[in-house]
């Protein structure tokens, strides 16, 4: 999945409750504000680059000798 093409509504979504330090949800925050993405949007969209990137790394490594 193309993290540019996620759709908050696209897909079904569910309320979950984090704990987040402070200083980690100002700067979550202000970084929504920046890339014009609500704050929700924000965390969804770094944890599926995040997701992303974790599926690459495994690829990789399944290909190497």
């Amino acid at each position: 999945m193309n993290i540019q093409n996620i759709s908050l509504k696209s897909e079904p979504l569910r309320a979950d409750s984090i704990r987040i330090p402070a200083e980690l949800r100002s700067y979550l925050r202000a970084e929504a504000r920046k890339n014009t993405r609500s704050y929700s949007g924000e965390v969804v969209h770094r944890l599926e680059a995040s997701r992303q990137a974790d599926q690459q790394h495994t690829q990789q490594k399944g290909q190497q000798p």
